[in-house]
């Protein structure tokens, strides 16, 4: 048996239905952070082509911060600039 006071009982309570509320949103989060995390690997490895990829799958998620936004359209800017594809880097700068 677990001994607590009364109130932390009831917070761990909300929290887990806060969490369960919730589990999408988090879930969506935790997989573009991975698909960025991914793209950056990727790309430092000399994989351009994939890390690309991964860049445009965080793109294409329903639930994207501004912050991961901002970072899957630098990748996306950074492979196309690797290639010498400026009419695409540029494109993408605008966030297209």
């Amino acid at each position: 048996t677990i001994r607590g006071c009364g109130s932390c009982i009831g917070f761990t309570d909300q929290l887990r239905e806060h969490l369960y509320r919730n589990r999408d949103a988090l879930w969506q989060h935790g997989k573009v952070s991975e698909l960025l995390s991914e793209g950056k690997r990727k790309y430092e490895s000399g994989d351009r082509m994939a890390a690309l990829r991964s860049f445009e799958t965080a793109l294409a998620q329903a639930e994207l911060s501004a912050k991961d936004r901002q970072a899957a359209l630098y990748g996306s800017l950074a492979v196309h600039a690797s290639f010498g594809d400026v009419e695409l880097a540029q494109i993408t700068l605008r966030g297209q």
